[in-house]
């Protein structure tokens, strides 16, 4: 728990023993795992915290309307909520690697 809280203000707050103080949490934007498209927002919240180190905030997905295209940021969806081919995920990370751009 102190490590996340400490991701989520990064400098403002005692740094984690150990950790660099340099090190501080910035947003990134990644796509969602192929391996996850039609899962639910669960699954990638879990997949990103416990086998990546990175905490996801939500999604900038994109819907149409009268035929015009429009992103849209949904802040923390529902566990439930199905994950899309186009959908990209707004995280908190100190750093996102290569291997989870995807």
């Amino acid at each position: 728990i102190l490590e996340i809280v400490w991701l989520l203000l990064g400098s403002l707050v005692d740094p984690i023993p150990g950790l660099p103080s340099s090190q501080h949490a910035e947003l990134h934007q990644i796509p969602v795992p192929r391996h996850l498209i039609r899962a639910c927002y669960l699954d990638l919240f879990l997949h990103l915290t416990l086998e990546r180190g990175i905490i996801p905030l939500g999604l900038y997905r994109y819907r149409t309307d009268d035929g015009r295209i429009h992103g849209f940021v949904f802040t923390n969806p529902p566990p439930s909520a199905e994950l899309l081919p186009d959908d990209l995920v707004f995280v908190l990370a100190r750093d996102v690697p290569d291997s989870v751009r995807y």
